[in-house]
């Protein structure tokens, strides 16, 4: 039987108390608002629903176990999520979404069972989340995520919770658009090949499916993993701005901006442009929820990543990325730092044919938790993005100083040289120490100083790598013997995002002043007091402060000491 709606609009309204549609194919013509009523689509059933879509009310609720095809917009205003909280389907219901590109929408999000993506145009969460209970199939159409949550619900289906024929999950939101579009998907404790097939937000999409193959399943506390995506312009959103000119910092007019949620920059030197050796892309893959990293497992999963890259996004003239040299590097939002990646076959396959970077994840379980971070992309390892010694320390111990510091990887790395001066300005060559050349194993070096200036003397670290490029540690300053006015910055750092901790050694009782500017040379903190003789710790109140980098000046009226610092 078939049933044709003769009016431009159906309403099915809350005088209805129930309708059950058992028909081999009913149709509404001009979509259907459903205002309070109980449907119930019985097995067998093809209901078309064309022209104006579907729209359900308050109270309105559907028992789905045929085929709902929707060639219009798709908006639910019911707290129930049309199909139920948790929607059971006997006979394994769906939802078609054909037509033209259309939105999923409403005050409430839908509970789908069973969705297919599919007709002559895109289909977009505009403002509400989306669940799918049974199986997404994209049938050689997207869904565009927008700045929405897209959640798969049924860990028992595994890799099989999508279904791809030719279409694409659109994943291309940054943060400043409101947040990254995200799908959530209800793992468990299976092992397989899982593919997110995202795709670029084009006419004609760029296949970016990303591959996370799991190996040895973890112990979940969350079964949900969270993957999202966007692309960047060819700087990585760099404001070029005033770039030639930059000698320290990102003074005005050159700025990073549109960064993943907990990055605070690309490239710890400012100075150097390595942005051009990363591909313009973010990858955020997470074991909970976007920004918590191991935040499902309590025994973390082994497994694999497979990023796949667009060629637009690795080719110049900006990017000076050889394809063959790309790896995958991860963010470590605790250290503040590019500073995890994992180097060298088999740990990384880079397959230029396929376009892909292979990565194996959670193989040493010494590491396994850093292998959590979230946010990932790719870059040529010829220049990867800057790795901070661990760190570079200096000890006064009978006349000699004992130089030595940590580096947690290198990259092509040739030799450090070690250098002195004694005004900080003019400097001379200690000693030459060959480099591990790559590593990704925490090494540790060091040197002594035999004939130190007497006083105060100040070392610095040239680290050379094969191609002879080179660039500066920070410059440390050890006290050896007599001085007039032994007085030295020791450190300073950002505790718990509220304040800066100041240490530096002081001889006698003097009068100091502390200073700190922001990245325009504005001064935003004055404070003075006096040290005492040995070391000297003052806690300085930063809450009210924007998080960034600057220049802390610590000064007792002879000696100035000037240091760049990161608040957090």
């Amino acid at each position: 039987m078939t049933m044709k709606s003769i009016y431009s609009s159906s309403k099915i309204t809350s005088l209805v108390v129930a309708i059950s549609i058992a028909a081999y194919s009913a149709s509404f013509g001009q979509g259907m608002v459903n205002n309070g009523a109980k449907i119930n689509v019985t097995t067998g059933t093809y209901l078309n629903i064309d022209g104006g879509g579907f729209k359900n009310e308050t109270s309105g609720q559907v028992t789905n176990n045929g085929i709902i095809q929707v060639e219009g917009e798709w908006e639910n205003n019911d707290a129930n999520g049309v199909f139920g909280a948790t929607p059971i389907a006997t006979t394994g219901g769906m939802v078609e979404l054909d037509g033209a590109a259309a939105d999923i929408t409403g005050t409430v999000k839908t509970n789908f069972y069973n969705l297919r993506v599919a007709g002559s145009g895109k289909k977009t969460l505009n403002g509400v989340d989306t669940d799918v209970y049974g199986q997404l199939s994209l049938s050689f159409q997207s869904v565009r995520l927008n700045s929405q949550t897209l959640t798969l619900e049924n860990a028992a289906l595994g890799p099989g919770a999508i279904s791809n024929f030719g279409g694409f999950i659109i994943s291309e939101s940054a943060p400043s658009s409101g947040g990254y579009g995200i799908l959530k998907w209800d793992i468990g404790t299976l092992t397989g090949n899982y593919t997110i097939p995202f795709g670029t937000d084009a006419p004609a999409p760029a296949n970016l499916a990303f591959g996370y193959n799991i190996t040895t399943a973890g112990t979940p506390s969350s079964a949900y993993k969270t993957f999202a995506t966007y692309g960047t312009d060819e700087y990585n959103t760099f404001d070029e701005g005033t770039y030639p000119n930059i000698t320290a910092g990102p003074y005005p007019g050159a700025a990073w901006s549109d960064l993943p949620t907990t990055v605070n920059h690309l490239t710890d030197d400012y100075i150097q442009a390595a942005h051009r050796f990363v591909t313009d892309r973010f990858w955020i893959i997470d074991e909970g929820n976007i920004g918590e990293d191991n935040g499902g497992y309590g025994v973390n999963p082994r497994s694999e990543y497979v990023f796949k890259y667009a060629d637009a996004e690795i080719a110049g003239p900006i990017n000076h990325i050889t394809e063959a040299n790309l790896i995958a590097q991860r963010y470590n939002h605790d250290l503040d730092k590019w500073g995890d990646w994992i180097y060298g076959v088999p740990s990384v396959i880079t397959n230029t044919a396929a376009n892909t970077v292979s990565i194996q994840i959670g193989q040493d379980p010494a590491t396994s938790y850093e292998d959590m971070y979230p946010v990932w992309t790719l870059v040529d390892n010829s220049d990867p993005l800057p790795i901070e010694l661990v760190r570079f320390v200096g000890e006064c111990a009978n006349g000699k100083i004992d130089l030595s510091w940590t580096t947690w990887t290198e990259t092509n790395n040739d030799f450090f040289t070690v250098e002195r001066s004694n005004n900080g300005t003019d400097w001379e060559i200690v000693d030459v120490i060959e480099g591990a050349g790559n590593s990704n194993q925490p090494i540790s070096y060091t040197v002594v100083d035999e004939l130190p200036y007497g006083g105060t003397s100040y070392y610095r670290l040239k680290n050379v790598d094969f191609a002879g490029k080179f660039e500066y540690s920070d410059v440390l300053a050890v006290t050896c013997g007599s001085d007039d006015s032994e007085f030295n910055f020791v450190n300073a750092y950002d505790v718990d995002h509220s304040e800066l901790v100041v240490e530096f050694t002081s001889r006698e009782n003097e009068d100091y002043t502390i200073m700190l500017y922001d990245a325009s040379g504005r001064r935003v903190l004055d404070f003075g007091g006096v040290g005492y003789d040995g070391l000297n710790k003052v806690n300085l109140d930063v809450n009210d402060l924007a998080r960034g980098i600057y220049i802390i000046n610590l000064s007792n009226g002879i000696r100035n000491y000037s240091k760049r610092v990161m608040l957090k």
